[in-house]
């Protein structure tokens, strides 16, 4: 996958979870903070964040003999997961740093954890859902 492409997801998913009017920027980087595969960093007074995805050749979750579409799927999963902790804490930030031992961290990773799977996979007509 490409930065225009990236892009383009963005703009998708952006439309589809309603936050158009909400400036994002989104970069492909080969390292994201806290050893993630994404981040997404907000200021929701401007309504202005900043979403980085790690490269799918530099994760290391992402398996050589992953196709290129498989590769995409996974990486516009990141994209929905980011989008989807903007939505869902837009008013209340938990600090990276007190996130590890958080209940309400805890519940707001798994919630967005299974609804990007979900979306993503409803988009691609997939139903096997794997653990």
């Amino acid at each position: 996958m490409n930065d225009k492409k990236l892009k383009k997801l963005l703009k998708y998913w952006q439309e589809h979870l309603r936050l158009q009017d909400w400036e994002i920027e989104i970069t492909f980087e080969t390292a994201v903070p806290f050893g993630g595969v994404g981040i997404c960093v907000k200021q929701a007074q401007y309504k202005s964040a900043q979403i980085q995805v790690q490269v799918p050749e530099c994760r290391i979750d992402v398996h050589d003999d992953w196709s290129d579409k498989l590769k995409d799927i996974y990486t516009e999963r990141v994209v929905v997961h980011e989008l989807l902790h903007l939505m869902i804490n837009v008013h209340k930030e938990i600090p990276f740093k007190d996130r590890k031992n958080n209940a309400d961290a805890y519940l707001e990773e798994v919630s967005v954890n299974t609804l990007d799977t979900l979306l993503v996979n409803l988009k691609y007509g997939i139903t096997e859902v794997k653990a």
